[in-house]
């Protein structure tokens, strides 16, 4: 991967049943500096389950950081998360404030 490619902003979700869930997953990125910022919103969640309608009580993470840290964020979170199958969405960033990319950079790179 050419050093441009690995230095692109990445937003990374995921969900997690609980709040304590939620903060030892910030936690733990944040601490090995493989993140500059995790945003954490409680949310409702639809989906099927085993053939049936769910709805569920979740947190939202919302996890920024370069495209090079990406396999050991999503180790960590495999690592660390509650769930049997944890949704993991990494999603490429197309355009962003010079300034925040410039900080995120300086949060990992520094």
């Amino acid at each position: 991967m050419s050093q441009i490619n690995s230095h692109k902003l990445i937003l990374i979700k995921t969900t997690t049943a609980t709040q304590q869930n939620a903060t030892e997953i910030a936690k733990k990125l944040l601490d090995q500096k493989l993140v500059a910022c995790v945003s954490v919103t409680p949310i409702t969640s639809y989906y099927i389950w085993k053939t049936e309608l769910q709805s569920s009580q979740e947190f939202a993470l919302e996890i920024k950081s370069i495209k090079h840290y990406y396999k050991q964020i999503e180790a960590c979170i495999l690592a660390c998360h509650e769930y049997d199958l944890p949704q993991i969405l990494q999603l490429d960033i197309l355009d962003v404030n010079k300034k925040y990319k410039d900080w995120v950079e300086q949060q990992l790179l520094s």
